[in-house]
């Protein structure tokens, strides 16, 4: 089972080391792995938080694609860009949820957990991000246990 978020913006980050700086500036301790130009391409994004892979897809996408898909909920707008994260690890939403929330805080823009169904400001996409992080290790203990079982 895969996954997503998505950011929208009117403003956008030039490049790798300016989101890796924004991503350093929030405390974050995830490190992205790449140099590719972030306004046109899509695919794996690697990552890396505590010596693990978090990496997640990232790319643009049509804004009033995800605005029709969701026209029951109210995401503001509009935007003049959307990018789209998709995961499918426990990890990967760890390094999703950190690159969405210093994305959005950088550019002013605000995220979107499709899976809650939830717009968040920038300031609570850092929240939920932090809270990505603090659950993970019960998370992976549960799921191990059951595993055990």
């Amino acid at each position: 089972m895969s996954y997503e978020a998505y950011i929208f913006c009117d403003r956008v980050i030039r490049s790798i080391t300016d989101w890796q700086r924004h991503i350093d500036d929030l405390g974050f301790e995830v490190r992205i792995d790449s140099d590719r130009d972030l306004r046109t391409s899509k695919g794996h994004l690697p990552a890396i938080w505590q010596d693990r892979e978090v990496g997640f897809e990232f790319g643009p996408i049509d804004c009033e694609d995800v605005l029709r898909t969701y026209d029951d909920l109210d995401l503001g707008g509009p935007w003049q860009h959307a990018f789209a994260l998709y995961w499918n690890t426990l990890p990967g939403f760890v390094g999703a949820w950190v690159c969405a929330a210093a994305y959005a805080k950088a550019v002013g823009g605000f995220a979107f957990d499709p899976q809650e169904s939830v717009l968040l400001s920038p300031d609570a996409a850092v929240r939920h991000a932090q809270s990505a992080i603090d659950s993970l290790p019960s998370i992976e203990a549960m799921l191990a246990a059951q595993r055990r079982r």
